[in-house]
């Protein structure tokens, strides 16, 4: 298990310096992630009123709306709500289903990074507070220095594989780390500052109104799970015969049919 302190203490400390001016809304808290998992990275963390109004049911501890949790600035922020509010997000936010479908295939945890911190559903909004430019692709500073922090946690969580689910995180990610691609392999490898190696596979939306269809979403995990040595996983999965895996309907969901 790996603490995420570290990486939630710098973004509040960014969210409270001048670069940060304008924001309504706290960064993204991250909850602590276990050893060897399967990070998805997508471009930055939705605020939906919707979206967090259908996991009130999983609330178990009465805490606070969120809301109120991630109202910025915020002089009494309880950083300890916000990272529970998230983790009941990765637990049951139906956004979030392939991903763990994916991460039963091969075997491993998973877990989810953003790029950019800022709570926004909007990505066009959300480009004009972090990019210079789309065409050429330019970040600002205040993007700049929240792949900073994208790329620290990189190094803490050591990944035993990245997938970024989304087109344009897709071209940041690589113009930004500029990760190699294998040799006879849909994937590239990218390293820590410490040299330690890990593919990408870069690819559009696994859910939501710009979603993959369903046979780039099989490619796509199929391709993972040969790289993972989980091949025969991923057959029994599109089979619906993997024991693990049974939050999908299998007949209208899986691998074209």
């Amino acid at each position: 298990m790996t603490s995420m302190m570290p990486i939630n203490n710098d973004l509040l400390n960014l969210w409270k310096s001048p670069l940060a001016n304008g924001q309504t809304l706290a960064p993204i808290q991250y909850p602590d992630v276990l050893d060897d998992p399967i990070v998805f990275v997508g471009m930055n963390p939705s605020f939906s009123v919707a979206g967090w109004k259908s996991l009130q049911q999983h609330n178990s501890s009465g805490l606070p709306n969120p809301a109120t949790v991630f109202q910025w600035p915020n002089p009494v922020f309880n950083q300890q709500h916000a990272i529970t509010w998230e983790q009941i997000a990765l637990q049951n936010y139906a956004y979030f289903k392939w991903h763990r479908q994916l991460a039963c295939i091969v075997g491993n945890p998973w877990y989810h990074l953003d790029l950019f911190a800022v709570r926004e559903t909007n990505q066009t909004a959300l480009t004009l507070q972090v990019l210079k430019s789309l065409r050429p692709l330019s970040v600002n500073p205040f993007g700049t220095a929240q792949l900073d922090i994208f790329d620290q946690a990189i190094d803490l969580i050591r990944p035993k594989a990245v997938v970024v689910a989304n087109a344009l995180a897709s071209r940041i990610y690589l113009d930004r780390r500029t990760p190699g691609r294998q040799s006879g392999c849909c994937c590239h490898i990218d390293s820590t500052t410490q040299g330690y190696q890990f593919p990408v596979f870069f690819s559009g939306m696994l859910t939501g109104q710009r979603a993959l269809d369903i046979f780039s979403r099989e490619r796509l995990f199929c391709q993972v799970s040969k790289h993972l040595e989980r091949s025969k996983a991923f057959e029994d999965w599109c089979a619906g015969t993997l024991p693990d895996c049974r939050e999908i309907d299998f007949d209208r969901d899986l691998c074209g049919s």
